[in-house]
């Protein structure tokens, strides 16, 4: 679901597939997003009819389930749908942990974040570089969204966004400053006003060597939010170009990283 959306073969020569429908389709994913967890008939309709009053809704909803049901009989997950369970709110669906991208995605995630808060920062790195290999590309990319889908949709890029500055942490703490470089710059390309961001980068410019880099970056970050918000950067950024700026020698932290603690405050 981390991308384009599809179905893993399970049998020998069998094709990666999804329900053709797409209603059972969205119905698949919102199930799929919910493991182990009910999901009402109230959302189910909100999903797929949103406000539009549909007749013989319920019995509708329940053609598309047994579609669902089918199709993952045929992929080979239970006997004849067993994986999905009724109730008298919805419907439950049962899977083994590991069974989707998004819960290994969410699992590397939550090992990487403990392993952070306990400044294993090489550990957490390798965690946390594992859990956003599970993405390729938007989530749910060629699937409509209806209101439900769509707040799942932004709660996986939120997520999908603070592990990738939990990561860009490790890399900060562990002095991988001028191999992050590269993707600092397309990162903040795609969020111009995003002033931690800006901030890893003019940090990471400056412990590599390149002071005058730095400076420019906080000339553009600076200009930008003057720019487009009437704004003056935020205190993390003017001081970090105060202690680029210093004369005196070692008053830029020598070890660790000034944006971590900046992290940690505006988290």
């Amino acid at each position: 679901m981390l991308g384009p959306f599809g179905v893993e073969p399970h049998l020998p020569g069998d094709r990666s597939a999804v329900p053709r429908g797409p209603k059972v389709r969205k119905l698949l994913c919102l199930f799929l997003l919910n493991p182990g967890t009910v999901v009402t008939l109230h959302q189910i309709m909100d999903e797929l009819w949103a406000e539009k009053s549909v007749d013989s809704a319920v019995l509708t909803v329940r053609t598309h389930v047994y579609h669902v049901r089918r199709f993952l009989a045929e992929r080979g997950e239970g006997r004849q749908g067993a994986m999905i369970h009724t109730s008298s709110s919805g419907y439950m669906l049962d899977l083994r942990d590991d069974s989707t991208d998004v819960m290994s995605f969410r699992a590397s995630a939550r090992r990487g974040g403990e392993l952070l808060k306990e400044q294993d920062y090489a550990a957490a790195a390798r965690e946390l570089r594992d859990a956003l290999s599970h993405w390729r590309g938007p989530a749910l990319a060629d699937v409509a969204h209806g209101r439900v889908l769509e707040q799942e949709v932004a709660r996986l890029e939120d997520q999908r966004h603070d592990v990738l500055q939990q990561r860009i942490i490790t890399d900060l703490q562990l002095g991988n400053h001028r191999e992050i470089i590269g993707e600092l710059r397309r990162l903040v390309a795609v969020q111009p006003l995003n002033e931690w961001l800006y901030g890893c980068l003019i940090e990471s410019l400056y412990r590599s060597g390149r002071r005058n880099e730095a400076l420019h970056a906080y000339s553009q970050i600076r200009q930008a939010l003057d720019t487009e918000l009437g704004l003056e950067p935020a205190s993390f950024l003017q001081e970090i170009q105060r202690l680029i700026l210093s004369p005196a020698t070692g008053t830029y932290p020598r070890s660790g990283s000034f944006m971590t603690e900046a992290f940690s405050t505006i988290a």
